[in-house]
C-alpha cells in the first residue's frame, strides 16, 4: 500500500520552496538594479565618450582622404628627390670634380701666395731683358763691369732656379686649378654647400626613409586613431553596453 505523504511535508516543501523561488527573484532582481547601475555609469565613461569620438571621426571617412594623400606622394615626385638628383649631377661635373680635387689641398694657397709676391712678375721681366737685343748685344761689357744690367742677368738665374716659381708657373696651365679658382666663391659652390648640407641631414635621411617606404599610412595619426577605434568597438565592454543600451531588459527599471 502506498505511503501519502503527511499533510505536515507537503507543508513544509511547500513553504521552504517558496522561499528559494524568492531568494532566486531577489538575486536576479539586485543583478538586474547593478547592471542596470553600470549601464548608467558606462554611459558617461571617458571610454565610451571617446568611442563615440572616434565613430564620429570614422563615420566622416577622414581617414580614407588621408590614406589616398599619404600613398599618393613617393620620393621620386618630391623635392628631396628632385635636391638628391642636382647634387648628384653636379658631383658628376667635370668642372666641379676639378675643384673638388683641390678644394682641401693646400695648392690653391701656394699658387695664390706666389702670386702675390710678385716674383712670378719680376722673373717674366727679367726674362724679357735678359733674352732682348740690346742687352744681348751689350751683355759681354755688363759682365765684365758687373754692371746693374748684369746683377738683373743674375737675378734672373737664380729665380730660374726657385722650385716654387717652377711649381708655380706649372700650376699656371693646370686646368683643374683654373676650374678650382673659377668655381671657388661662384653661386655653384653656394648650391652645392646648400644641396651637400641639405641631402646629409638627419631630416633628409628620415624623409626619404618615409617616402620609400610602403606602409606611410601606418605611420600616420589617421591609422593610429582608425586602430584605437576598431579596438575599442571589439571591446566586449563596448559590445554588451551597444546592445543592452537600446534593449527592453530594463524597462521595469525605468
Amino acid at each position: 500500500m502506498a505511503t501519502t505523504p503527511s499533510s505536515f511535508k507537503i507543508f513544509t516543501n511547500r513553504l521552504f520552496g517558496s522561499f528559494k523561488d524568492t531568494e532566486v527573484v531577489e538575486s536576479s532582481q539586485k543583478a538586474l538594479e547593478a547592471e542596470y547601475e553600470e549601464l548608467i555609469n558606462y554611459a558617461q565613461s571617458e571610454e565610451w565618450l571617446r568611442y563615440l569620438e572616434l565613430k564620429s571621426w570614422a563615420d566622416s571617412k577622414e581617414y580614407v582622404k588621408v590614406k589616398q594623400e599619404v600613398e599618393a606622394v613617393s620620393f621620386k615626385n618630391s623635392p628631396e628627390y628632385i635636391a638628391e638628383q642636382e647634387l648628384k649631377k653636379l658631383l658628376k661635373d667635370s668642372a666641379f670634380k676639378n675643384y673638388l680635387k683641390y678644394a682641401n689641398t693646400e695648392i690653391p694657397n701656394f699658387f695664390n701666395k706666389i702670386k702675390q709676391s710678385g716674383l712670378a712678375e719680376e722673373f717674366t721681366e727679367l726674362k724679357s731683358f735678359v733674352s732682348s737685343p740690346d742687352y744681348k748685344k751689350d751683355r759681354n761689357t755688363h759682365k765684365k763691369e758687373n754692371s746693374p744690367e748684369y746683377q738683373k742677368e743674375i737675378r734672373f738665374h737664380e729665380l730660374s732656379s726657385n722650385n716654387d716659381l717652377k711649381k708655380y708657373f706649372k700650376l699656371q696651365n693646370d686646368k683643374s686649378l683654373k676650374d678650382y679658382f673659377n668655381i671657388e666663391g661662384s653661386q655653384t659652390l653656394t648650391k652645392y654647400s646648400e644641396l651637400k648640407a641639405k641631402v646629409e641631414s638627419a631630416e633628409f635621411a628620415e624623409r626619404k626613409k618615409y617616402l620609400l617606404s610602403k606602409n606611410k599610412f601606418e605611420q600616420t595619426d589617421a591609422y593610429k586613431k582608425l586602430h584605437e577605434f576598431k579596438t575599442l568597438e571589439g571591446s566586449t565592454k563596448i559590445k554588451w553596453y551597444s546592445k543592452t543600451k537600446d534593449s527592453n531588459k530594463f524597462d521595469a527599471l525605468k
